[in-house]
């Protein structure tokens, strides 16, 4: 994804939001992006015992990191 920040018509059409809208999905920012997905999970998975976590994968290092702990989806 981070190759197509500089595509906003591409991204745009992807993540079917406005053209002048794609910087909210942090593409540039493999953390921001996670920050921003596992929020958007928060805000639709509605079912009680559910984990939520982030995790980035380095494809260089080979190295996993926990941007965001594991924490229970909000009932309600």
């Amino acid at each position: 994804m981070t190759d197509l920040a500089s595509f906003p018509e591409l991204l745009a059409g992807y993540f079917e939001i406005p053209i002048d809208e794609p910087g909210a999905k942090a593409v540039s920012d493999p953390y921001g992006s996670v920050r921003v997905d596992v929020g958007v999970i928060r805000q639709e998975v509605r079912s009680p015992g559910y984990l939520v976590s982030g995790l980035v994968y380095d494809v260089s290092t080979g190295l996993v990191e926990s941007v965001v702990a594991p924490t229970q989806v909000p009932t309600g």
